[in-house]
């Protein structure tokens, strides 16, 4: 059985499609890049992403492979995604597992996620599934192994950073993976075929500023992305709730495209309707008129769609796709 570390997770360390993968540890960020990873690698091997099922056992449960039975899994390609509980496993589950390996096939592709790999000995799951598949350990990193998965990232991005720069992003961002993993992404983004210096990384950093929301909102409609980015930035590490920022920026998004369309019509009563403040009227009004309509449309297709994957509870990735979407309303086409 191969075991993947953290600090590899990349594309290039998956060397073939397992027939199954056994994610240990409790980091939620690389929870999600492992099975991101596996997801591509089994959609070039005839996996779809309608085949995922998600099954989720309680340590009482006894009927793991009726289950499977059941829910007719191996008529076709599928990927399974069966959560094993925080506590220890019980004998019985240990035994269905076991039984569960004989099954293993070219339609089946199995992902088990368990964070309690502290508890247990690895070598349980070598017992279990026979040396077939992979483990992967889902857990925080130490300040060198950050340094690995840093500079992985880097090459994985094909971005050229300085290295006094790749310090000061370490220096920042040293306990939150997923903020460092969205700011890279963020430099990629502004500067894709730039040498990268620390004047650029500082340009992104903002620990101690106080922004508003109305000001974050201001200087994305400006057009001035690498502000609303420092300002997002800074909303994240003050851990502002995301909703909020979702359902304030689609207001005036919304308000813009009804002035927008409306070109024979009393704008204040548009914008009281909004409850946009007084103080903004003005602004905004300006703001439509100066917005192409193409660009309005795209930026609430996506925020609709970022709005969607909070309610499906796919959480993960929404401060970088907010960047994303902070990168085309900047644009004015």
């Amino acid at each position: 059985m191969d075991i993947i570390h953290s600090k590899q997770l990349f594309p290039i360390f998956f060397k073939s499609l397992k027939p199954y993968y056994v994610l240990v540890g409790n980091n939620d960020f690389f929870i999600q890049e492992s099975k991101k990873i596996i997801f591509s690698i089994a959609q070039k091997n005839g996996f779809l992403k309608t085949t995922l099922s998600q099954i989720q056992f309680q340590l009482k449960s006894n009927t793991i492979i009726s289950t499977f039975k059941n829910n007719n899994l191996f008529s076709k390609k599928k990927i399974i995604i069966l959560h094993i509980p925080q506590n220890t496993l019980t004998a019985e589950i240990q035994k269905q597992l076991s039984n569960l390996s004989i099954f293993l096939n070219s339609n089946l592709l199995l992902i088990i996620q368990t964070n309690i790999s502290k508890y247990m000995p690895n070598n349980i799951w070598f017992k279990i599934f026979q040396l077939k598949g992979t483990i992967i350990r889902c857990e925080n990193l130490l300040n060198q192994e950050l340094s690995v998965w840093t500079q992985n990232k880097i090459h994985d991005l094909k971005i050229n950073i300085q290295e006094d720069a790749i310090k000061l992003l370490l220096k920042v961002y040293k306990n939150n993976i997923e903020f460092l993993y969205n700011s890279l992404n963020v430099l990629k983004l502004i500067w894709p075929n730039s040498l990268i210096d620390i004047n650029n990384v500082k340009n992104i950093i903002s620990n101690e500023a106080i922004f508003t929301l109305e000001e974050w909102i201001d200087t994305i409609l400006i057009g001035n992305f690498e502000k609303s980015v420092k300002i997002l930035n800074n909303f994240y590490i003050k851990n502002n709730s995301y909703p909020v920022l979702l359902r304030s920026l689609q207001n005036n998004l919304l308000a813009i495209l009804m002035i927008k369309r409306q070109k024979f019509t009393n704008f204040i009563n548009i914008l009281t309707q909004f409850k946009i403040s007084k103080n903004r009227h003005s602004f905004l009004i300006n703001i439509a008129r100066h917005k192409s309509l193409n660009n309005i449309n795209r930026s609430i297709k996506l925020l609709m769609n970022i709005e969607i994957n909070v309610k499906k509870k796919h959480t993960q990735f929404i401060w970088n796709q907010l960047k994303i979407l902070l990168h085309i309303i900047s644009q004015n086409n």
